[in-house]
């Protein structure tokens, strides 16, 4: 189970009420690789990958299991958004 917080992707445990930060830092958004800002959507592959709509950074952010950085696969790491070329305008879903 998955669960997308404003700033960060939690993963809840069975049981577990305190759940474990995935991706993002909780409480904290911002434009670097180790930070989201109001994430979305979000989709995982079967290597445990997850691709996660940074809103408000207007990308695409990958992240690897067990990985403290995403890697941006769409849109600018700096959270620059747009309507042309390689710019997203706050993608909500993937």
């Amino acid at each position: 189970l998955y669960i997308i917080l404003l700033t960060a992707v939690v993963t809840s445990l069975k049981w577990n009420a305190t759940g474990i930060t995935v991706a993002g830092v909780t409480a904290i958004s911002g434009t670097t690789p180790n930070k989201l800002n109001k994430p979305q959507g979000l989709s995982i592959d079967s290597n445990g990958t997850l691709y996660i709509a940074d809103q408000n950074n207007c990308r695409v952010q990958k992240w690897l299991s067990g990985a403290s950085n995403g890697t941006t696969v769409v849109g600018q790491s700096n959270g620059t958004c747009g309507s042309g070329p390689s710019l997203l305008q706050t993608p909500q879903g993937v």
